[in-house]
């Protein structure tokens, strides 16, 4: 009966460990991260080209170019059928298929499920996801390194984000 006990006891803190890691987000996706968010905030301007791949639930993944330019707090963030632009005050959102131009105050960002550019490369300071290195691979030559958050929050729009960052930037 002891042994029973004592290896029910075992099992359980081995579960009880494999929980508290499952909640812990990885010290070294940690590390490539600050390096990119010190890069990053060196900037004093930055225009970027990127893919922005959705996954939503019994749908096809929709693949969309973007461009992104940033000045400080000002952003301009093209993809195929919408154009964001912060200027610090306002935020426009131009939705194409609609034909339709939303008018926002710039800080309504903070209170939205909206991430700008600067907080995307900021969310691993937050207490608001988990995130690890989930992958490295090659694509087109380039060395990525995939980093997967995912929110704390079961309620979140979100389930999970991936951003691949180019190893020789970082």
């Amino acid at each position: 009966m002891k042994k029973y006990i004592t290896l029910l006891f075992s099992i359980g803190l081995i579960m009880s460990s494999y929980a508290q890691i499952g909640e812990a987000s990885d010290p070294l996706a940690t590390k490539v991260l600050e390096k990119l968010k010190k890069k990053y905030d060196s900037f004093i301007s930055l225009e970027a080209d990127f893919t922005l791949e959705m996954k939503l639930s019994g749908q096809d993944t929709e693949t969309q170019n973007g461009k992104i330019i940033q000045d400080g707090e000002m952003y301009l963030l093209s993809l195929a059928d919408q154009v964001i632009y912060n200027n610090g005050t306002y935020v426009w959102i131009h939705l194409k298929s609609n034909k339709e131009v939303q008018l926002s105050d710039a800080d309504f960002e903070e209170e939205s499920e909206i991430i700008s550019p600067k907080d995307m490369l900021r969310i691993y300071e937050s207490n608001e996801y988990i995130y690890a290195i989930t992958d490295v691979k090659t694509e087109n030559g380039e060395k990525l390194t995939e980093i997967e958050f995912k929110p704390l929050d079961r309620d979140s729009e979100y389930i999970k984000m991936r951003i691949s960052i180019n190893r020789k930037d970082n």
